[in-house]
């Protein structure tokens, strides 16, 4: 049978055998049988309990298991979460550590050495920094052969150094990339300690320093090495900097044209040479859109871009970048342009060192420019000069060759192909050409220019008639006609002419033409020819006169020329009217009388002596002679004296020729006045101003003291010039040269350079800050108002300063510069303002100056605007007042709260000018409350200068008196506890008389001062104000709270009316009141809001009580 799951087999034996046992035996046996199955059933009920024991503990020990099990997976879950997290971290680290890395441009590496094998492991702004590709398997070799030949010992030098001290290193060395170009590095690295025959390991970084270094060498050489330098000089030398610095292939600053459709290069730099002049057209090449575009860069496939272009080419260039020169009156000027046979790599790179000198070269091209027609036009003038005193004395006979040699030299000054004069025959209605040079190479075209009608030129004749020259930039661009063709048949691209006025008429015209370029010529060169012009018409005349007199010699009582004889003993025997006409004597008056009766005693007795040797040795003299005319006026007059003999030798008598030459001479002092003096004001010129600042520096060395160049640009000229016309802006130079003037020393000078620039020289300072004054005034002296023929004007002015003496010796013309420069700031910054050439020192006052402005300008545009802060009892809900709080409503950063701009004003007038805005718009708004059913005192901030402005009172009176309906309590003024302290007695005085009118006091931001309790008797505001720092801390700082209870109890012991600032948590009111301090106001309560919206609060807050 089956028991406890087990198969058991019970047998029974009996033994049978007849009457062997007794009954007794039977019952024996079945006790014993009985026995036996009890014991068994007992030992199976023995070991199924131990067997169900044993099962309890395994199942016990396996529940442990389980359980110890289901730990294990959970910390194993918990591991690989944390594991997750670590993983995720780590990966957002190196990801943030390589974006850093690429921010700050720093690379991190690992070095290896073991045996003979480097390993070299590098982060990927490593690779970046060295142009490698990342999946390169020779690292190593690679990042060697990118080191400058020149470095690597020095490289090799750190690293062992490194690895035998085991001390850290830092060197700066060059990158040489395969196309050639240089980078700049920072080299880091320490060594790193390993176990005894382990590796050597090298850890370290490299920071791309290239656009710093390259910012700093091209910084450093405009501040040395391109200091010197002026013009082409000066562009080659920035040129050569950007192609060595940058890797480019040609680089080069050009020029435009008129009217923008050409470009002259005027230096540049490609590989090891530098560019000659040369120029180009616009039309379909990269420069024409940089004009546009301002900046304009090609990384690559600038060919591509511009196939038109046949130069980019030819030249094979792949990348591109050029930036337009601007004139101080943002018009530009020229290129600055950067090409590359590679595309470029380092863009924003190339951008900022090709930026960096756009300014500076923008500044040489206008400084040298205006020098360059400044120095032509001096040496126009001299050579005017020459030919003007050549010709004063010059034989008739040899006028024709002077002026040929005339026309030569001023044509090839100018530039020109060709330099003519041409004569008007209006009575036959023709002109031709007279004289004529032209260059090598060009035809001449004297002979095809011969009685030309002008009737077919009518626009040309009607400009010369009014005294006008005629500009033809460009032929081809000239309507069809008559004059294009003729013109165009003589090859002319372009040409000037002016016409020759004699006694307001023209007789002619001089002209210089091209036959290479158009727009050769512009209004510099009508100015150059009008002195030869002038000149051209003295001889003219001259011509006329001595024909005249050659022809009618036999009548020489009708000569021009005086002429005078004496007898052999100087006696006058004959004069004609010409010399009546010139002397101012009568024939009668003079004939018995020596020429000594003209004599002016001007020359000495041995220019007498020397004239009477020269006759009787040649028998003729000449020479100019200074007389006296009979009103006593002096002349001049070109004396030709010849000895009159027989046929026998014997002398008879003199015969003299006078040729008044006063008006010539008067005319060579004005060329004279003109190569120092400025033509149109009158001003000393450029000459001249280096003449006087050259002496100036020279005497403030001698006496020590300083002196100022002031450079001056008016500001809106060109406006005036483009609206008005030249000559009414030639009036408006004249009168505010003037002006300025006016207002200076006489020992100063005042010099005009050109156009609307001008420059002083101010001497004998003591300080440079001594200027400041006379500067201001040339400021106020150019702003004002010009009234010309009804019209009335007004510019500003531009002012840069310089001073000397400096730290280092300077040149005249580098001071000039820098004067120069600080204009060109003031420019930038603004106009109508001056800046001084210590940047700093200009920078701080100009601020300072601007931001007072700005907030002036804020004031009258109604930028600003008064929000409203309530002001309740905080232990019922009443509202008790509100705080006006001016806020700046700026254009362009937004609503700016007051520590943004009061701080600025503090102390100066404008204080003033807001203090009485903020009061009126108050007292307009408590009025316009009442209106409309609201009564709520207001309270208003006012500054210490402004309470004690001596008018404060009678303003104040004035404006209450204004608002009749403003009762007393109305308006509160608060003023700082340490603005009160300033001058007590005073404050106390003006306190008293605003109560008298009704308006409450209160001492504001009370506890920050150190005002004793005295002063605060003396004091008589009804009203104190506990500031905001001691409110804000209260529940954390003891002290603070302390502070709070000891100004509560001592405004009830001086019974003042206490107000809290500041109450920003219902915390700081139940803290308040616990205090005894009802009254307060801050964000807990309400913030500063607009008057409509306050209104509504206020509103509101009664319809809830």
């Amino acid at each position: 049978y089956e028991f406890d799951g087990r198969r058991l087999l019970f047998s029974v034996i009996n033994d049978i055998t007849p009457g062997r046992h007794e009954s007794q035996d039977l019952w024996h046996y079945q006790s014993r049988l009985e026995e036996m199955v009890d014991a068994q059933i007992a030992e199976l009920e023995r070991t199924r309990l131990q067997q169900i024991w044993l099962l309890a503990g395994v199942l016990l020990a396996q529940a442990i298991v389980i359980g110890l099990l289901a730990l294990n997976i959970r910390r194993r879950r918990q591991l690989e979460k944390e594991r997750k997290k670590a993983t995720e971290a780590l990966r957002y680290s190196t990801e943030r550590l390589a974006e850093a890395q690429r921010i700050a441009q720093v690379g991190s590496w690992e070095l290896d050495y073991k045996g003979d094998h480097y390993r070299l492991t590098c982060s990927e702004e490593m690779f970046r920094i060295l142009e490698l590709d990342p999946q390169t398997t020779d690292c190593y070799r690679q990042a060697l052969l990118r080191i400058h030949p020149d470095d690597r010992p020095l490289v090799f030098d750190a690293y062992q150094s490194a690895v035998q001290t085991g001390e850290s290193y830092e060197i700066g060395h060059r990158l040489k990339m395969p196309d050639g170009r240089i980078k700049y590095v920072r080299l880091r690295g320490e060594a790193v300690s390993q176990a005894k025959g382990a590796s050597r390991k090298t850890l370290g970084t490299v920071q791309d320093t290239t656009e710093h270094q390259l910012t700093q060498n091209s910084l450093a050489a405009l501040a040395s090495t391109f200091a010197g330098l002026e013009g082409n000089d000066f562009y080659r030398a920035v040129s050569r900097h950007l192609v060595e610095a940058l890797g480019l292939d040609y680089a080069f600053v050009a020029r435009f044209g008129h009217s923008f459709s050409q470009a002259s290069v005027l230096a540049g730099w490609a590989g090891d040479a530098p560019i000659s002049e040369f120029s180009y057209s616009l039309k379909g090449t990269p420069c024409s859109d940089v004009l546009c575009q301002r900046l304009l860069l090609l990384p690559e496939g600038a060919r591509q871009a511009y196939p038109d272009d046949v130069l980019l080419g030819e030249m094979g260039v792949e990348s591109y970048i050029g930036s337009v020169l601007f004139d101080t009156n943002r018009e530009p000027m020229g290129l600055l342009v950067g090409m590359s046979r590679s595309p470029m790599l380092q863009q924003d790179l190339v951008k900022i060192l090709v930026q960096l000198f756009v300014d500076r070269v923008s500044a040489e091209m206008q400084r040298s420019e205006a020098e360059s027609l400044i120095e032509q036009a001096d040496r126009y003038r001299q050579i005017v000069l020459k030919f003007s005193s050549r010709f004063i004395n010059l034989p008739l006979n040899e006028v024709k060759k002077a002026v040929d040699e005339a026309f030569e030299e001023v044509g090839v000054f100018i530039g020109a192909d060709r330099c003519y004069l041409f004569t008007y025959d209006f009575d036959r209605g023709t002109m031709s050409n007279t004289y004529e040079w032209c260059a090598d190479g060009v035809s001449a075209q004297i002979h095809h220019s011969q009685n030309l009608p002008l009737d077919e030129m009518q626009e040309w004749t009607e400009h010369h008639g009014r005294g006008q020259p005629m500009i033809i930039p460009s032929v081809a661009e000239l309507p069809e006609g008559y004059l294009k063709k003729g013109l165009q048949r003589l090859s002319v691209k372009s040409l000037v002419n002016l016409p020759l006025m004699n006694e307001g008429r023209c007789v002619g015209f001089v002209g210089v033409d091209s036959v290479t370029d158009e727009e050769k010529f512009g209004e510099s060169t009508v100015e150059l020819l009008r002195l030869f012009a002038d000149l051209l018409v003295n001889i003219d005349q001259r011509q006329r006169n001595e024909s005249e007199l050659r022809l009618s010699a036999s009548v020489f009582d009708n000569a021009n020329e005086g002429i005078m004889i004496t007898d052999a003993r100087h006696r006058i025997v004959s004069v004609n009217a010409a010399f009546s006409r010139t002397t101012g004597y009568p024939a009668e008056e003079v004939l018995g009388y020596t020429p000594a009766i003209l004599n002016s005693n001007y020359h000495s007795k041995a220019f007498h002596r020397k004239m009477w040797s020269t006759l009787e040795r040649q028998g003729h003299w000449e020479g100019e002679v200074w007389s006296r005319h009979k009103d006593g006026q002096l002349y001049t007059v070109l004396q030709k004296v010849s000895a009159l003999k027989d046929e026998a030798g014997k002398l008879q008598g003199y015969v003299s020729l006078l040729t008044d030459i006063t008006t010539l001479k008067q005319q060579q002092k004005q060329l004279e006045q003109i190569a120092h003096f400025d033509p149109l004001t009158g001003l000393p010129n450029r000459t001249l101003l280096a003449d006087r600042l050259q002496q100036a520096m020279a005497q403030s060395r001698r006496h020590g003291t300083c002196i100022a160049v002031v450079f001056t640009d008016l500001d809106g000229f060109k406006a005036v010039n483009d609206t008005h016309s030249h000559a009414v802006g030639d009036q408006l130079l004249v009168q505010v040269a003037r002006q300025m003037k006016r207002d200076m020393r006489a020992e100063d000078t005042l010099a005009r350079l050109g156009g609307d620039e001008f420059v002083a020289v101010l001497l004998d300072l003591k300080e440079p800050e001594n200027s400041i004054e006379a500067i201001d005034r040339m400021l106020a002296a150019a702003s004002e108002p010009v009234l010309l023929d009804g019209l009335e004007l007004s510019v500003s002015a531009s002012i840069g300063v310089a001073f000397y003496p400096q730290t280092e010796s300077l040149e005249p013309d580098q001071l000039l510069r820098q004067a120069d420069q600080a204009m060109y700031q003031a420019k930038q910054a603004g106009k109508n303002r001056y800046c001084l050439f210590d940047a700093e020192r200009e920078r701080a006052v100009r601020d300072q100056h601007e931001s007072l402005e700005r907030v002036r300008e804020a004031l009258l545009n109604r930028e600003l605007v008064l929000y409203y802060q309530p002001k309740v009892n905080m232990r019922t809900g009443e509202v008790i007042g509100a705080e006006a709080l001016v806020r700046w409503q700026h254009p362009e950063r937004g609503l700016l709260p007051p520590a943004n701009f009061l701080p600025v004003i503090e102390n100066t007038s404008v204080a003033i000018e807001l203090g009485n805005w903020v009061m009126g718009e108050a007292m307009d708004q408590i009025v316009s409350w009442k209106a409309a059913g609201l009564h709520l005192p207001v309270s208003i901030n006012i500054d210490a200068i402004h309470l004690q402005h001596a008018d404060f009172m009678g303003w104040l009176t004035a404006e209450l008196e204004r608002r009749p309906t403003l009762e007393p309590g109305d308006l509160e003024l608060e003023i700082l506890e340490t603005a009160a302290l300033g001058d007590i007695v005073q404050v106390s005085n003006i306190i008293t008389a605003c109560n008298e009118l009704g308006v409450g006091f209160a001492l504001d931001d009370f506890g920050t001062g150190y005002s004793s309790l005295t002063y605060l008797k003396r004091l008589p505001a009804q009203l104190l104000k506990i500031d905001r720092s001691f409110v804000r801390d209260m529940l954390e700082d003891p002290d603070d709270l302390a502070i709070l209870e000891g100004v509560i109890r001592l405004a009830e012991a001086f019974r003042r009316n206490v107000i809290a600032e500041g109450v920003e948590t219902e915390a700081h009111c139940q803290s308040l009141l616990a205090l005894g301090c009802e009254w307060g106001q801050g964000y807990a309560i309400a913030k500063p809001m607009a008057a409509d919206a306050l209104h509504t609060w206020v509103t509101n807050r009664l319809g809830d009580d």
